[in-house]
């Protein structure tokens, strides 16, 4: 059976309880104790609120409590073909709370609006010669091509040992934008982007709040 509590306008009991309910205020708070949902009722119809899905009909209520927030990564080494761009293709997914990727691809898709902070963890193969290329890009329709650069690294390449670096930047992105990151060497033949450590070509998006 749901209780309530008059002094705070909550009311407390299973699923069942809270559709059977007649007469509800607007703002009026139920928790379900059998799914450990949160509802605030707008004035016509009872929406979740602990859930980072954007919600109509509440307003001021911010029910951005688990915010979007993706890792993907790619623990083998990528071949990169000498001065030619590619994108980085990712294998591995570490959490997802908004479905930004889906099993192995190019790109992650925003399903929220909001500003982001972008960051890319990158490695190259031990080679002295040439330079290395990062680019993050919005909307891209093929590598370095057809879409909104972000944010860009140029690297020389460290003498004896692997290169690595991190490429960010924080910017407002809407839902279906989709998230690239593209590639290029010169280091006058094949080179090995990655180096099969898990942790040496990891892609991350987190969101840090609304534009407005």
């Amino acid at each position: 059976m749901a209780k309530s509590f008059p002094n705070t306008g909550a009311t407390v009991g299973l699923a069942a309880d809270r559709t059977a309910m007649t007469s509800m205020l607007e703002g009026q708070e139920f928790f379900e104790t059998d799914t450990n949902k949160m509802f605030v009722y707008s004035g016509s119809a009872w929406v979740q609120t602990n859930s980072w899905n954007a919600t109509s009909g509440v307003t001021g209520v911010s029910n951005l409590i688990v915010p979007p927030a993706c890792r993907v990564r790619r623990p083998s080494a990528q071949s990169m073909a000498d001065s030619t761009w590619a994108w980085t293709s990712f294998t591995t997914e570490d959490y997802d709370t908004d479905n930004m990727f889906t099993a192995t691809d190019t790109k992650i898709t925003i399903q929220t609006s909001g500003i982001y902070l972008l960051t890319f963890n990158h490695a190259f193969a031990s080679n002295t010669t040439g330079r290395r290329m990062v680019l993050l890009e919005k909307n891209a329709t093929g590598p370095a091509s057809g879409g909104t650069m972000l944010a860009r690294s140029i690297i020389a390449p460290t003498s004896g040992d692997v290169t690595v670096g991190t490429t960010a930047t924080t910017v407002s992105l809407t839902a279906a934008e989709t998230v690239q990151v593209s590639l290029w060497q010169n280091s006058g033949g094949a080179l090995n982007a990655g180096f099969g450590d898990t942790d040496s070509l990891v892609l991350t998006a987190t969101w840090l709040g609304r534009v407005s």
